[in-house]
């Protein structure tokens, strides 16, 4: 029995005696290609048996939807940001961190704008000064999504209702 794995013979000899086999030593050995195309004849014909479920290989790799946008999803760090201008950006806003001009910055900040409909804003950016105020919001578009009648729709809310306006980047 080589580690928590069985090999197809050690399998057999418990399935007939209801034992755990004996450990085997474990020997080097070298390969011909006819050992092997013997062995990959033996592994069609008797498949190994999997204990556990593998859920990286359970399923193949579905192939990547395209956004809506054209955008690629970009990290820093273990952050995930959803397009590489979004995540310039925030870099950008963490070095005024650095450098004082800003107490910090929150992500993905979510703001109601109805509550009947669950109707909400989410800001990208939530840059707070040092006393504590906030700085701005910013929201990083696309020409696209800067024209998309839902954003325009929200926008316009966050300005009545918040009485903040948005920085678009």
């Amino acid at each position: 029995m080589s580690g928590d794995h069985w090999t197809a013979e050690e399998y057999r000899i418990y399935r007939e005696t209801g034992r755990m086999p004996a450990k085997q030593p474990v020997h080097v050995m070298k390969f011909t290609a006819e050992d092997a195309k013997k062995r990959l004849k033996e592994m069609e014909e008797h498949p190994p048996v999997v204990h556990c479920y593998d859920e990286i290989n359970a399923w193949p790799a579905e192939k990547p939807k395209r956004r809506k946008y054209g955008n690629e999803p970009q990290y820093i760090g273990w952050k995930k940001f959803d397009s590489k201008k979004e995540a310039a950006f925030y870099q950008e806003l963490m070095l005024r961190v650095k450098a004082g001009e800003l107490q910090c910055v929150i992500r993905q900040v979510p703001f109601d704008l109805a509550e009947k409909e669950r109707l909400q804003y989410i800001a990208d950016f939530v840059a707070i000064l040092p006393g504590g105020h906030i700085e701005a919001v910013y929201d990083v578009k696309s020409e696209a999504t800067r024209k998309s009648d839902k954003y325009v729709i929200k926008k316009k809310l966050m300005k009545e209702l918040w009485d903040i306006e948005i920085t678009e980047v």
